[in-house]
């Protein structure tokens, strides 16, 4: 990434990246939040793609019900799982 003039910290704790970052992507299996409302700051951009089954979540509920705009792009799929769900 430095190669390609990015700029590469490694954060200690999610709430030190969320502080820091307009762009999260998050891929995890996680079975509880790792994003808090109170980590994010506004107008942050967050694709969340890690929740693909009932029992995953990446995103607080607070976080997803403060969002402008939520997209999906399987509208059947959400209603059976993902964070919309």
């Amino acid at each position: 990434m430095q190669e390609q003039g990015f700029s590469v910290v490694i954060a200690k704790n999610i709430a030190e990246l969320a502080e820091q970052a307009n762009l999260i992507v998050s891929t995890t299996p996680a079975t509880s939040p790792i994003l808090n409302a109170e980590h994010i700051k506004p107008g942050t951009h967050i694709t969340a793609v890690g929740s693909d089954t009932a029992d995953k979540q990446e995103l607080d509920v607070d976080r997803l019900a403060m969002a402008d705009l939520v997209v999906a792009d399987s509208f059947q799929q959400c209603q059976q799982q993902g964070e919309i769900f």
